[in-house]
């Protein structure tokens, strides 16, 4: 948010300064010169940009391709991917309700935190979800990364170690554990929403 904020002042103090006193300094015949001029330029420099053959191309290539390809795999085989993508979001689903968290500890060198959490799964598979680390506050950018499996708890099932490491540059009182449902041939949080907090 603070770089946001610096970067619109950046660009009102170029819009007050250099661009809208162009508009007003006009010759004789009235025409802002230097105004048509700089638009002229944008308008050589950024039409293929924001042009609707970018736009089309960009869309295609981005979303309409790989939902054809994803489309295409999954009606293969008489739907055989489909199917195991639907048993999946079912079993996932049913069982949703049985991962809890336990304890969250932290521990801090000069330079980043170790943060690990005891997480219990139930009868989900592990590699049904992705653990991530998760940190954000008005003034940072987002702070997101895949924690890894870093054990099992003895004796109980379907219980977990998840650690990651994280920058030290903010409170670590920001950052917190979520599970979120997880398949490559998925689109995630597209096609399963699933997600459960930590706090």
């Amino acid at each position: 948010m603070a770089q946001d904020a610096e970067e619109a002042e950046q660009l009102y103090s170029v819009l007050e300064n250099e661009v809208i006193p162009l508009f007003y300094r006009r010759e004789s015949s009235g025409i802002p010169s230097e105004w048509v001029a700089m638009m002229r330029e944008s308008m050589a420099r950024l039409t293929g940009q924001y042009s609707a053959n970018r736009s089309v191309r960009e869309y295609t290539e981005r979303f309409y391709l790989p939902a054809a390809e994803a489309y295409t795999k999954r009606t293969k085989d008489h739907g055989n991917l489909a199917i195991q993508i639907r048993k999946w979001q079912t079993e996932l689903r049913t069982h949703w309700s049985e991962i809890h968290f336990r304890e969250l500890e932290v521990s801090q060198d000069e330079s980043e935190y170790l943060i690990r959490v005891r997480i219990y799964l139930g009868t989900v598979c592990p590699e049904h979800v992705r653990v991530e680390l998760f940190a954000d506050n008005p003034d940072e950018t987002p702070f997101i990364s895949e924690m890894r499996q870093a054990g099992e708890l003895v004796g109980v099932q379907g219980g977990f170690v998840f650690e990651a490491k994280a920058p030290a540059v903010r409170s670590a009182n920001d950052y917190t554990v979520r599970v979120v449902a997880a398949l490559d041939t998925v689109s995630v949080p597209l096609e399963e929403p699933l997600i459960l907090w930590q706090q």
